[in-house]
């Protein structure tokens, strides 16, 4: 059986690979038992080439202050549930995602992030699902989007981020 937990903790830590436990406990029910979690975590990124980090879907996100627990000025709750699945009720495809090294790419060139929504099968874009934002190039470039997807019709989608140069080919 999966928990509902839902918890959020940022720590700076050097790049590497590192095991992480999580212990629970019910301070409730002192004769329960503890449940421990082990899981491997990569922390970093390529120094020497251009990335995009993994893609953090969110429930909502708000504007936040400098605590420790926002990130790029954002206060995000994520979207938790079984195999990124979303229910009838559930408008909103909201997701924040940062890309690395793009100066290494363009220098001091501006570039562009897409990202869209595309049929899985078909791997090809839903124009009405599909936004084009031009960046200057940086160590790190922060992406918070989404789309409402009241009106996209049931089926198995994929969320497409691409880094786009001048002549608008994807890198």
């Amino acid at each position: 059986k999966k928990f509902d937990f839902n918890g959020s903790q940022r720590y700076w830590l050097p790049s590497g690979e590192y095991t992480m436990e999580i212990k629970l406990k019910d301070e409730n029910a002192p004769l329960a038992k503890v449940t421990i979690v082990k899981s491997k975590v990569r922390i970093g990124y390529p120094k020497d080439s251009m990335a995009i980090s993994d893609v953090a879907l969110l429930e909502s996100f708000k504007q936040g202050s400098d605590d420790p627990l926002s990130k790029s000025g954002y206060d995000m709750v994520p979207y938790i549930s079984e195999d990124n699945y979303y229910p009838q009720g559930v408008n909103m495809l909201s997701f924040y995602a940062e890309v690395y090294n793009t100066y290494k790419v363009f220098g001091s060139n501006r570039f562009a992030l897409r990202y869209s929504i595309e049929a899985a099968d078909t791997h090809v874009a839903l124009y009405e699902y599909s936004n084009t934002a031009v960046y200057k190039a940086d160590t790190v470039i922060a992406l918070l989007g989404g789309f409402d997807i009241e009106k996209l019709p049931t089926g198995k989608y994929n969320l497409v981020i691409s880094v786009i140069n001048k002549t608008d080919q994807a890198v």
